[in-house]
């Protein structure tokens, strides 16, 4: 059943009950009144408003249904009703791109002193369902010379099970998100207090919303950080799961610690 409607008022009743059906409809100009009361049926309904005013309440139940609605320069109302249905509803803006709304639950979790050997990459924190990654603090400490913190140590997240990570950072790439301040201030001894011999330790005040290293201990006999703390702010979308895991690119062992806040939507 097709209707063409241009330029005049349309009231249309459908009622269908046990019955499989494809329902087309391109409206121009018109203004639109269409209750549908769908019982017992697959359905397949395609859209198109252009220029129009609709109202379009939708009663489903016992269903499986796809509603593809496509509108431009319209004003539209769709009250829909489901019962007893699993309902995956998304909004696209005009790029392609689909919106989300804010989260309605927030959650957290830590890992403490997880041994990452030389090599290898450890997960330490799996998500599912859909949410979002709102921020991880972190604190890597190597075991030894060889194993840089600062350099060595990948924080990665891994978005819907994805076999390459989204995000992929080490400490250095984070700092520069705050203006490299922490290992400006090692260079030229800004902000430090010397620890122990040939090593320095800054703290530095975050003035980045993204992310920021705001501890450094750093060997200037090995050229390397013995421990490094800060934080990132990824906002990462995921759909089914998320997976957050530490990368150690050094030559010997590395310890790490993460807080992850994340968002859950209902």
């Amino acid at each position: 059943m097709s209707r063409d409607a241009p330029d005049y008022t349309l009231l249309s009743d459908v009622e269908i009950v046990g019955t499989e059906i494809m329902v087309a409809m391109d409206l121009q100009g018109a203004t639109i009144a269409m209750p549908i009361d769908v019982q017992g049926a697959t359905i397949a309904m395609p859209i198109d408003v252009q220029g129009a005013t609709i109202a379009l309440p939708v009663d489903i139940q016992g269903q499986t249904i796809n509603l593809d609605v496509n509108l431009v320069a319209s004003e539209v109302t769709i009250d829909v009703n489901i019962s007893a249905q699993t309902v995956d509803v998304k909004i696209y803006t005009p790029s392609g791109r689909w919106v989300t709304a804010s989260e309605l639950l927030t959650g957290s979790t830590y890992v403490y002193g997880t041994s990452i050997a030389a090599g290898d990459e450890v997960e330490l924190v799996s998500l599912s369902g859909r949410g979002r990654i709102k921020q991880i603090g972190f604190y890597f400490e190597r075991a030894g010379t060889g194993t840089d913190a600062y350099n060595d140590i990948h924080l990665r997240i891994y978005i819907d099970g994805e076999s390459s990570p989204s995000v992929d950072v080490r400490a250095a790439e984070v700092d520069r998100l705050n203006g490299y301040v922490a290992m400006t201030n090692i260079i030229y001894g800004i902000n430090q207090v010397t620890y122990g011999t040939d090593e320095y330790v800054t703290v530095v005040q975050s003035s980045s919303p993204g992310g920021a290293v705001t501890s450094l201990r750093w060997d200037s006999g090995d050229a390397e950080a013995q421990f490094v703390g800060g934080y990132i702010r990824p906002e990462a979308e995921f759909t089914s799961s998320a997976s957050i895991r530490v990368y150690n690119a050094g030559s010997v062992g590395a310890y790490a610690y993460i807080v992850v806040i994340y968002g859950e939507y209902l």
